[in-house]
């Protein structure tokens, strides 16, 4: 246990948590730049004692938690790195539930679920990454990652594996999802363009390939958002126009590419 200056103790687990959640406030604050080196130990101990009123001292955690300054930063990058995917993936999730059910005695085929699943399910993953900064933080950090993993192969090596944790994570509950879906409807992968591929392994080229689409919407849209958001096609009941994504779009694409789907 670690005395602080309330008076109180805590667990080099709780101290060590503090520190990582409010290195990571400050990431989310100021951005990665090039990378975590200007979140050192002091100012963390500053931001804690302005928010908390607790006073913590180098000698409370270096060689007691971590074994230098650096090695707090890289830390900090590996918590970066650990965003939250299955929120998203559960958001998109209870969305196409709901859509069940909005349309449960519409009538609809397969093709036109699919389609409004694609719509209405890249809309509310956009949502969900608006509302969540560590979005943002967690593609800086695999951005990073990307363009100095030569030069500092042991760091990246760390980075990779929390990016590769996360991404597995989101992997799975999009697959269940899409599992789900293809259950629900009956359809099966198309043989003119998978062959005899399963399900299962027809669903893992969709997985991969929107994420690669999710990542690089995002690079385009803190850009400009409107070159992949916002615009409208004529795909509603009776030509009406609905609102899309250029997400939504290329998961509708890849969903007709992937399965037999009868307009």
């Amino acid at each position: 246990m670690t005395p602080d200056s309330s008076g109180g103790r805590r667990s080099r687990a709780a101290l060590r948590e503090m520190l990582l959640e409010t290195g990571l406030e400050l990431l989310n604050e100021e951005g990665l730049g090039l990378g975590a080196e200007k979140i050192t130990y002091k100012r963390v101990f500053d931001r804690i004692n302005e928010t908390t009123g607790v006073t913590i001292t180098r000698g409370s955690v270096h060689d007691r938690i971590w074994s230098s300054q650096r090695e707090y930063q890289l830390d900090l990058l590996r918590r970066a790195a650990q965003f939250d995917f299955e929120g998203g993936a559960d958001a998109i999730g209870e969305r196409i539930l709901t859509l069940m059910a909005e349309t449960d005695g519409d009538d609809l085929g397969p093709a036109a679920f699919i389609r409004e699943a694609c719509r209405q399910g890249s809309a509310t993953l956009i949502d969900y990454q608006r509302t969540r900064s560590g979005w943002d933080l967690w593609l800086s950090v695999w951005t990073m990652y990307s363009l100095n993993h030569n030069r500092h192969p042991a760091e990246a090596a760390q980075i990779s594996d929390a990016i590769s944790e996360s991404s597995r994570q989101v992997d799975s509950s999009m697959a269940e999802a899409i599992g789900l879906i293809a259950s629900q409807l009956g359809v099966t992968p198309c043989r003119e363009t998978m062959g005899d591929r399963s399900v299962p392994d027809t669903i893992e080229i969709m997985v991969r390939f929107a994420n690669v689409l999710a990542e690089g919407t995002t690079m385009r849209r803190r850009l400009n958002p409107a070159l992949v958001d916002g615009f409208e096609l004529p795909t509603g009941a009776n030509g009406d126009l609905q609102e899309w994504t250029l997400g939504g779009l290329g998961a509708w694409l890849m969903a007709r590419f992937c399965f037999d789907l009868d307009d």
